[in-house]
């Protein structure tokens, strides 16, 4: 299951035995883990299965050196400076760190296909195509497993913002063909597949199109190695807010806040109760299933793991 190893979500845990016995109480093999700084002590490293690589939901107009984006979407290049971590032309270097503690405990990483900046979330006036971030985060991704450092299976995700969708299969092959590293793949996150079509009105409807969806990739399909399970049907949602978008902030951070405030309701992460469901992913034969529900503590934690184990007829 997906796990964010934060030093305050760990607190809840007296020590890594007392991790990993929660974790084989919700019925789980092992975590994909978000880092969120160093590792906590209590937290069991043997448990790691897959590492879920950092982003930056925009980082296109920063990495090649678009002022006019920067100063579009900051304010001020000083802003800009402040918010990213990295040097232009250096984006690579910044999951050198997550990727280094993927190769050390021989976990799957995962790197998100996409950009979207806040402007562009709101009015839907997207400033790169779906190919020229497909191709662009290609050469981000050969600039980082360059060396024959890494060997772990490097699993590149699909969103529902310009990027890998999993939507067209020309786009999906291209970024499967441009990545130059042997172990690689996909890892489908399903909700984030259901929010990219929001004329959904069921999750049953979203597991048929997605069935449908990977049949037409043909090939392809044999390099989904991972589910990202969760559901989210919000089209709804997505409707009402590009029909009556609410004004945006004008400061940066206040409407970044604004912006994921929103993102947080489109993108749920519910658990997948349609009984579809298993059929779809016993097809696509995954090597790794991510719980990726949403849950505040510990305790429901566990009570969604194992409701959705129930749900997919697990147990």
């Amino acid at each position: 299951m997906s796990f964010i190893g934060s030093r305050e979500g760990m607190e809840a845990y007296a020590s890594g035995a007392d991790f990993k016995k929660t974790l084989r109480a919700a019925g789980v093999e092992g975590i994909e883990l978000v880092p969120c700084g160093p590792l906590p002590e209590t937290l069991d490293p043997g448990e790691i299965q897959g590492v879920h690589l950092p982003f930056y939901s925009s980082w296109m107009d920063y990495e090649f050196g678009n002022r006019a984006g920067l100063m579009e979407e900051f304010g001020s290049l000083e802003v800009a400076r402040e918010f990213y971590h990295f040097t232009p032309g250096n984006y690579h270097r910044y999951f050198q760190g997550a990727m280094d503690l993927a190769q050390e405990r021989g976990a799957y990483a995962v790197f998100h296909i996409s950009n979207i900046g806040t402007r562009e979330y709101f009015t839907r006036n997207f400033g790169y195509s779906h190919r020229e971030v497909v191709a662009a985060s290609a050469e981000v991704i050969n600039k980082l497993l360059d060396g024959g450092k890494y060997t772990v299976p490097f699993l590149m995700e699909n969103l529902y913002s310009p990027g890998l969708t999993f939507q067209d299969p020309d786009l999906t092959e291209l970024i499967l063909s441009r990545v130059n590293y042997e172990n690689k793949g996909f890892m489908l996150d399903t909700g984030h597949f259901f929010c990219a079509h929001p004329h959904l009105a069921t999750e049953d409807e979203g597991w048929e199109l997605l069935e449908k969806t990977i049949r037409e990739h043909g090939f392809l399909k044999d390099y989904i190695r991972g589910i990202h399970l969760q559901a989210s049907i919000t089209g709804d949602i997505q409707r009402e807010f590009w029909k009556n978008p609410p004004p945006m902030e004008e400061e940066f951070y206040h409407r970044f806040a604004q912006m994921y405030r929103h993102v947080g309701r489109v993108d749920t992460h519910d658990l997948a109760r349609s009984k579809r469901a298993r059929k779809v992913i016993e097809w696509i034969d995954p090597e790794f299933l991510v719980f990726e529900f949403r849950y505040e503590n510990r305790r429901e934690m566990v009570a969604r793991a194992r409701e959705q184990r129930r749900l997919l007829g697990l147990s």
